[in-house]
């Protein structure tokens, strides 16, 4: 049998048997990602749409939302937090490098993927958005207005004459911060 007449069958027997309805974008979409993860090469990936436009405003350099760098942590509900930007709003409200966010605006996060739950947390200029963190034992809710955020790609520092440079991702502002670092 063919992959097409597979995946005709098996979406036949679904419409048929399956007790519940079936949200086919979601099952294409993993579909999709699954055939590009099999590839087992990192830098591929399939994006919905929404993913798609995430990533591209993240590769501009500056987007609106809370101001985290975060990442998924295999064995912990929800996402880790493993920088909070200088003068952001997650910075001001209280929120600290080590938090697990479980929680955006009353939505549990804690089994949404990494881009997911980024989305949700991004936001128009000046919105509200409730940030429920695990921190140890405690939970903790924080309260703050999304507001532009820079990432920051390039870092350096001179150690006994010698100088080094740390380029944290390759971004639309990138060139700019290594040639001012550099300098």
């Amino acid at each position: 049998m063919t992959t097409e007449g597979k995946v005709g069958y098996i979406e036949t027997l679904l419409e048929r048997m399956y007790v519940d309805d079936v949200d086919e974008e979601k099952m294409n979409n993993a579909m999709f990602k699954a055939m590009v993860e099999s590839l087992g090469d990192k830098y591929t990936e399939y994006f919905t749409a929404d993913e798609f436009r995430t990533y591209m405003e993240q590769s501009q350099g500056s987007f609106y939302g809370i101001g985290v760098t975060v990442t998924e942590d295999k064995g912990t509900p929800g996402i880790l937090v493993v920088e909070v930007f200088e003068d952001s709003p997650a910075e001001k409200a209280g929120i600290k490098a080590g938090d697990h966010i479980i929680g955006v605006d009353g939505t549990d996060v804690s089994d949404f993927t990494l881009d997911a739950a980024v989305t949700l947390m991004r936001g128009e200029k000046d919105t509200g958005v409730n940030i429920t963190v695990k921190r140890g034992d405690e939970t903790l809710d924080f309260t703050m207005v999304r507001d532009e955020v820079n990432s920051i790609t390039v870092a350096g520092t001179v150690i006994d004459d010698i100088g080094y440079i740390r380029i944290a991702g390759f971004k639309k502002n990138t060139y700019n911060e290594f040639k001012k670092v550099y300098d």
